[in-house]
């Protein structure tokens, strides 16, 4: 009977020899790779370091901004309010002023010579016809409220819409019949044309012509006691030349 012999086992593969390479290249390779891993890695970690130190700049550059901004604000509030707290102290003061000053300012028509003068605040204007479709120009002032325009008047103010010599040439018919005494005054240089005596209305008082552009300004006052007053205004009266 035959012996029945069992062969011996195939010797264990080894990569090395199958993939061609060495054990030393191997090693090698698996350095690389963890070299390559590592080196990955830290660049990730210094993306992340640099990422966080630019939001940190960021944060605070906007915290900084803010803060700037509050403190800017804040400082253009206190100037408002500083100018506000100016404009306010000044529009007192003027107001103040206008309480305790005792005239305002009658001023007319720009066309007719611009014709101003002042005149106790307790006196009240009534402007008949403002002139702005041509025509003369009249307004009565008198203490207190104006009445009707046919009754005593502290002031009449008529700007007439013709020359100075036919206006005053309209009153020679009075003058000749004795209601009416004219005289010249000088005011400021410039000689104006005063009547005293009866109206032909049949008040008492007194009127002045006074030359202005191409036009004539008649200032009169109904009634004797009124004068003192009348004189003031006729001395304040300025114009446009």
């Amino acid at each position: 009977m035959e012996e029945i012999t069992t062969p011996p086992p195939a010797p264990a593969a080894n990569p090395a020899v199958n993939s061609g390479q060495t054990p030393v290249a191997i090693a090698e390779k698996k350095k690389q790779q963890a070299l390559i891993q590592t080196l990955q890695i830290v660049g990730i970690a210094l993306a992340l370091i640099v990422a966080f130190v630019f939001l940190g700049l960021f944060l605070w550059k906007d915290s900084e901004l803010s803060r700037l901004e509050t403190n800017i604000q804040g400082q253009i509030n206190v100037a408002v309010a500083e100018s506000n707290d100016a404009l306010r102290i000044v529009m007192e003061e003027r107001c103040q002023e206008a309480l305790d000053t005792p005239f305002v300012e009658f001023v007319g028509p720009d066309d007719y010579g611009r014709v101003s003068f002042p005149y106790p605040k307790t006196w009240s204007l009534f402007v008949e016809n403002d002139a702005s479709r041509g025509g003369d120009f009249t307004a009565f002032l008198h203490p207190g409220g104006v009445g009707p325009t046919n009754s005593i008047m502290m002031l009449r103010v008529t700007i007439f819409n013709q020359h100075y010599d036919t206006v005053l040439a309209s009153f020679d018919d009075a003058v000749k019949r004795g209601d009416l005494a004219p005289t010249v005054i000088d005011i400021g240089g410039v000689n104006r044309t005063r009547f005293d005596g009866t109206f032909s209305d049949g008040k008492v008082g007194s009127l002045v012509l006074i030359r202005v552009r191409d036009k004539t300004l008649v200032l009169r006052t109904d009634a004797v006691e009124f004068r003192p007053q009348f004189e003031e205004v006729v001395k304040g009266v300025r114009f446009i030349p």
